[in-house]
């Protein structure tokens, strides 16, 4: 009977232990599969889109929560920890400008409403409009990330039937000032005007 027990206990520790070596494979697995996480980033002034690193991001944030979620035990037998660690400060700048950049698509999309809705009204025939194009620089000269106070200088290229039921392009440039509020993600006391 001793011996069954024996035997028992042995081969649930070599599960236990087979299980624990699993994870932190597993872990290491997860933790290569980060790669490089890439700075590069950008923000179109004519779209209103921006492109950061996902994949890596999205990478770091799975190899992390599986990490944390080791026991201290398993988290010592981790192998590539340091790679974890050394990617990290990167993530987290990449984090602040992936919140900017949000920020930023939120402004221009508001913005771009307000304008395209301004230049319509601005037409004899506003039915007539058809946008083409538009452009709205958000950087740190006319944007106030503390205050979320800015001063853009937009522009915008359309069409729209004339008096005599031709059909013309136009180019109009806006002068647009609000606050951005970064709770509601809604511009306060936005105002529009065209020069």
């Amino acid at each position: 009977m001793k011996k069954l027990v024996t035997v028992f206990v042995l081969l649930m520790l070599s599960v236990c232990l087979t299980a624990c070596n699993s994870k932190v494979k597993e872990c290491e697995q997860l933790i290569e599969n980060i790669g490089t996480l890439d700075t590069n980033y950008f923000f179109e002034s004519w779209s209103g889109n921006y492109q950061i690193d996902w994949r890596g991001m999205a990478a770091f944030e799975k190899a992390d929560e599986f990490y944390g979620n080791l026991s201290p035990n398993q988290q010592k037998k981790v192998k590539n920890v340091d790679k974890l660690e050394t990617q990290r400060e990167v993530y987290q700048e990449l984090e602040k400008t992936h919140s900017l950049l949000k920020v930023k698509a939120d402004i221009w999309r508001q913005v771009h409403n307000e304008v395209s809705y301004k230049a319509e009204r601005m037409l004899k025939t506003p039915s007539s409009f058809e946008e083409n194009s538009f452009h709205c620089f958000i950087d740190e000269d006319n944007f106030d990330l503390n205050t979320g106070e800015f001063h853009l200088l937009p522009w915008i290229e359309y069409s729209g039937t004339n008096s005599f039921g031709g059909r013309g392009d136009v180019t109009s440039h806006f002068e647009v000032s609000g606050t951005y509020n970064f709770d509601t993600t809604l511009i306060e006391d936005l105002n529009v005007k065209s020069w």
